[in-house]
C-alpha cells in the first residue's frame, strides 16, 4: 500500500442531500495536490441514506473509507474516531455539508509547504441567520476573553494540520472536547485562512441552538477557570455592598437617634430584605450551576468509558 499524504476526516450524520456533491468536488479537490489520499466518512449513526451513498463512493473509489460507529455519539466523537484512524502525513477536519468549501483544502496546502504546521478556515459571509451569526460572533469573543489558551475567532474545526500537531491531538482522551479548542492548545506554527461559510444544500442544520450551548459549555469549561472564580468575585462584591448598606442603614440610625434628621428618613420595611435574598440566593445558585457543570465533567472523565464504539471499519486503513 503506497503511503497516504492527505487524509480528510468528515463527521456525518444525515447529510445524503449534500454527500453526492461533497464527494465529487472533494475529489477532485485532492486530486490536484495527490493521488495519495483518503476520504474517511465517520457515520454518526446516520437514519437516512447517508451510510448507502458512502457505500457506493467506496465501492467506486478505494481512497474512500467509512468508519460506522455503533450509534449517535456527536460531532466531537465522530472527529476523533477519524483522527484515531486516518493514516496521512497532512490530515484535514472539515464538516460534510458544504458549508466548507473542499476547493479551500489546496488554499491550506499551500500554506503547509510554506511551514506551517496548523492551517485553520476563519470564517466569513457566515449564510445562517441574523441572530444565529451574533450568537456565534459573540462565543468566540467570550471564549478568547475567558480562556487561558489563545482560541482563533470565527474559526471552526475546517482545517488542515501535520501528523505532528494530529498526533499530540490523539493523545488527549478527555470526554468532553472541543476540538478547535485543542487544536489551539497544540501549538505549533498556526495560521488562519478566510473562508466564506456556504450554505447548507436542501437541509436543514443538525446542530440545533441546545446541542451548540452543550459545545459552547464545553469549550468554555475545558479551557478556563474564571467561570468558576466567578462565586468568589460575586460575594466578594456582595459582601462590600451590604457593609455599605449596614453602615448607611447604622448611619442614619444614630443620626436619627440624636435628632440630625427625621426618623422618617431611615429605611425600613421588608422589601430590602427581599431584594438582598432574592439577588443572594440567585448568585448562590448561579455558583452552585457552575460547580455542577465542573463536577459533570469530572465525573465524565472518573468512569472511563469508552469516547467512540466504532461498529466496523470499511476500506483499508493504514492506522487504526
Amino acid at each position: 500500500m503506497n503511503k497516504i499524504l492527505v487524509s480528510v476526516v468528515l463527521p456525518v450524520h444525515n447529510e445524503a442531500a449534500c454527500l453526492p456533491e461533497l464527494n465529487n468536488r472533494l475529489c477532485k479537490a485532492l486530486e490536484t495536490i495527490t493521488k495519495e489520499y483518503e476520504v474517511i466518512y465517520v457515520n454518526d449513526a446516520s437514519t437516512d441514506e447517508s451510510l448507502g451513498l458512502m457505500l457506493s463512493f467506496h465501492e467506486k473509489n478505494d481512497h474512500v473509507k467509512i468508519i460506522d460507529l455503533s450509534r449517535n455519539f456527536g460531532q466531537q466523537q465522530a472527529i476523533s474516531a477519524g483522527l484515531d484512524s486516518a493514516g496521512g502525513d497532512f490530515v484535514v477536519i472539515m464538516d460534510s455539508d458544504l458549508q466548507d468549501c473542499p476547493e479551500d483544502i489546496p488554499i491550506f496546502f499551500k500554506k503547509i509547504l510554506e511551514g506551517y504546521d496548523v492551517v485553520y478556515a476563519v470564517r466569513q459571509q457566515r449564510k445562517e441567520s441574523f441572530l444565529k451569526r451574533f450568537c456565534f460572533r459573540l462565543f468566540y469573543r467570550i471564549l478568547n476573553l475567558l480562556s487561558h489558551v489563545h482560541q482563533p475567532v470565527d474559526s471552526g474545526i475546517f482545517s488542515m494540520m501535520r501528523r505532528c500537531a494530529v498526533d499530540e491531538l490523539c493523545k488527549m482522551t478527555e470526554r468532553n472536547k472541543y476540538v478547535a479548542g485543542l487544536r489551539a492548545f497544540v501549538g505549533f506554527r498556526q495560521i488562519g485562512v478566510l473562508s466564506s461559510r456556504g450554505a447548507r444544500i436542501n437541509s436543514s442544520p443538525k446542530n440545533r441552538m441546545p446541542s451548540l450551548l452543550r459545545l459552547a459549555f464545553d469549550a468554555i469549561f475545558s479551557f478556563s477557570y474564571i467561570p468558576l472564580r466567578f462565586g468568589t468575585y460575586f460575594g466578594l462584591i456582595g459582601a462590600f455592598f451590604c457593609f455599605c448598606w449596614v453602615s448607611f442603614i447604622v448611619l442614619l440610625r444614630v443620626l436619627a437617634y440624636f435628632n440630625i434628621i427625621a426618623d422618617r428618613v431611615v429605611v425600613r420595611g421588608l422589601p430590602t430584605i427581599l431584594i438582598i435574598q432574592v439577588i443572594f440566593g440567585s448568585l448562590i445558585l448561579i455558583s452552585l450551576g457552575i460547580i455542577g457543570e465542573y463536577i459533570g465533567r469530572i465525573y465524565d472523565e472518573v468512569k472511563q468509558r469508552p469516547y467512540y464504539i466504532v461498529k466496523k471499519r470499511i476500506g483499508s486503513f493504514s492506522k487504526v
